[in-house]
């Protein structure tokens, strides 16, 4: 799929140990220029349980990975 701004993701925050922590819902606010490194790199608004936070140039990933987006799986 291809990123577009106002697309739902899922965002995965970083535990102390290092392990993904989530998903959190976010929305992708502007999309980056692709680049042979980091086709789909994004920036997002995140909602946690009691916070909403803004990255910015997160990268994609398949799988869940700290601090990536990926697509919300289809149900």
């Amino acid at each position: 799929m291809t990123p577009t701004i106002g697309r739902i993701v899922h965002y995965y925050a970083c535990t102390d140990e290092g392990d993904a922590d989530g998903p959190y819902a976010g929305i992708i606010t502007a999309v980056h220029q692709p680049t042979e490194r980091d086709p789909q790199r994004c920036d997002l608004v995140t909602f946690g349980p009691h916070s909403m936070y803004h990255h910015c140039g997160v990268p994609f990933s398949e799988t869940p990975t700290p601090l990536f987006w990926t697509w919300p799986p289809r149900v």
